[in-house]
């Protein structure tokens, strides 16, 4: 009965431990980098790092949620002795530990992640997205991007005129799968209709908009690398073949540019 309460006491003084130190007032997120090259860190830094503590530091302000996840952590460690089974756990109880696993995962597949803090934060990263771009700030969401008073273009992008057009650099469907649930319906219709042979005058008029509107939603793709920025393609125009495409597949590709562009 001794060792049972002086048990309980040893737990109730853990969990007030915990309590009392709930509020923290700064944390750490460190990053191991397998490379020396000072850019590609100030880049995790600026593209990764910094925005995932931005958020987390919001969290924990409103909820505390940096705080409870470090408690679940540290009772898993406090009860488990073998590692291996200790890293399977905290994965199990810690959705921050999930988040981490999740963002190593998805930058080392293709160097972007998109995940969702404490569902609260809906935040998007790009590792290779230009720092000195305003849309790098994840926390800035694209449901303001049809404001039409907007009309000050990001730095770091392309210059945009009403006779150029946007290329998407994979299929559309794929575009749209990779956008958040609470995605924009212009971007998603602008992703729709977009094609290289109309020009960024014409698509505003079929999407009833207006051009700034038009610029936005294009900076946004360019940005996540889903697009890029082209002159019209029209039969008028001359163009040059790439020495290193593919010959072989001429005929082919051209029945699948007719049908991808029949307009």
């Amino acid at each position: 009965m001794k060792a049972a309460a002086a048990a309980a006491a040893l737990k109730d003084d853990r969990d007030d431990h915990r309590k009392m130190d709930r509020h923290i007032t700064m944390f750490h997120l460190a990053v191991a980098v397998g490379t020396a090259d000072i850019q590609f860190v100030e880049r995790v830094f600026v593209n990764v790092v910094e925005p995932i503590a931005t958020a987390l530091a919001y969290e924990q302000r409103m909820r505390g949620y940096v705080s409870d996840e470090i408690d679940k952590i540290l009772r898993v460690r406090e009860d488990n002795l073998d590692s291996l089974s200790e890293t399977q756990q905290i994965l199990q109880v810690s959705s921050l530990a999930q988040l981490m696993a999740l963002l190593h995962h998805s930058l080392n597949t293709n160097a972007r992640a998109h995940l969702v803090i404490n569902n609260s934060i809906d935040i998007s990263l790009n590792l290779y997205a230009p720092p000195s771009t305003c849309l790098a700030n994840p926390l800035s969401s694209l449901k303001h991007a049809t404001d039409s008073s907007d009309t000050q273009m990001p730095v770091g992008l392309p210059v945009f005129r009403p006779y150029h057009t946007l290329l998407l650099l994979i299929d559309p469907d794929d575009v749209l799968v990779s956008l958040p649930v609470d995605a924009n319906p212009l971007l998603i219709e602008f992703i729709r209709i977009v094609n290289p042979t109309q020009c960024f005058e014409e698509l505003q008029s079929t999407l009833d908009c207006s051009l700034s509107q038009i610029y936005r939603l294009a900076a946004h793709l360019i940005h996540w690398q889903k697009a890029k920025i082209i002159d019209v393609i029209h039969a008028r125009n001359m163009y040059v073949v790439n020495p290193d495409a593919d010959l072989s597949r001429i005929e082919d590709l051209a029945i699948e540019f007719s049908r991808e562009f029949s307009g």
